[in-house]
């Protein structure tokens, strides 16, 4: 993601509360010429509103409010369920103990800030917070991903197990690891390279045919009666090989393009069972999991 472009069709939404009007407009001024759109509001309680109605992707939040205090008013944005991950900075000129920081990061911020404060560590701690609160969204998007396909290879899998006597075992039932231990290391060692081939493919723009290699091993994960427990497992011992010894930051990238690269093979094996579900003419498949 590009850190001067969070988003190209709409420009993330920032919430500057603070009752003074000079430093309010000041700050929506800086915010707006780096590209955000800004809203504003005057106390507390104004806040509390327009985080509910409008759902900023971020407020910037002074302390020293006429009404409710800041970290009041941060304990309860965060303590509503829907909109607990919108993120939190703290702006004061007035609350600038270490005590203060350290109230209002227990409070639910994200982070705070002593004003005065440089406009480039103003923009890049709020654009570093949209980067954080964006990669916590997708990881939560990726577990959900990885349980509805979870539950759909289990369906599809028992389906076929009931409805055709040359289906593969139900997915699951006994790991890969020890039923078949050469497939499994040889199939672990694939995902290790197109791991491999997919931080290439991210860190040097260099193009690889990942998704049919994917493909080929999703249908030969369906023909050995995989589940997805063999894949995840798969998946983690290949990465443990990978980022063992990694730097930080390479380890990093290697989950991150490997979160992907598992929901890929997740659903290529999904695709695989419901095919041989239509080749045996047993029914409608189970829908609305992919």
């Amino acid at each position: 993601m590009n850190p001067d472009a969070l988003a190209e069709d709409a420009p993330p939404a920032i919430l500057n509360v603070n009752d003074d009007e000079a430093n309010r407009y000041a700050l929506t001024r800086i915010l707006r010429s780096r590209g955000f759109r800004v809203d504003e509001a005057r106390d507390g309680a104004e806040a509390l509103r327009r985080v509910a109605d409008s759902r900023p992707d971020l407020v910037v939040l002074d302390v020293d409010l006429p009404d409710i205090d800041g970290f009041e008013v941060c304990r309860r944005i965060k303590a509503d369920p829907e909109t607990s991950a919108i993120p939190v900075l703290h702006l004061s000129a007035q609350y600038v103990l270490e005590e203060d920081r350290a109230h209002g990061l227990v409070s639910g911020a994200d982070g705070y800030l002593i004003q005065p404060v440089e406009p480039l560590e103003l923009i890049a701690s709020i654009r570093g917070l949209i980067r954080m609160r964006d990669a916590e969204a997708a990881a939560r998007r990726s577990a959900q991903r990885v349980e509805q396909l979870e539950h759909e290879l289990g369906s599809l899998g028992r389906l076929l197990a009931s409805t055709t006597p040359a289906a593969p075992p139900d997915p699951g039932h006994g790991p890969l690891r020890d039923l078949r231990p050469g497939d499994f290391a040889e199939l672990t060692e694939r995902c290790g390279s197109l791991l491999d081939l997919a931080l290439q493919q991210q860190r040097y723009r260099i193009e690889h045919d990942i998704s049919t290699a994917l493909q080929e091993m999703g249908q030969r994960l369906g023909a050995l009666g995989a589940g997805p427990r063999d894949v995840i497992e798969i998946y983690g011992t290949a990465l443990k090989s990978r980022s063992g010894g990694a730097a930080t930051a390479r380890a990093r990238a290697y989950v991150d393009e490997g979160r992907m690269l598992v929901l890929e093979l997740m659903g290529h094996l999904a695709a695989y069972y419901r095919s041989r579900l239509q080749q045996h003419g047993s029914g409608p498949v189970p829908h609305g999991r992919a």
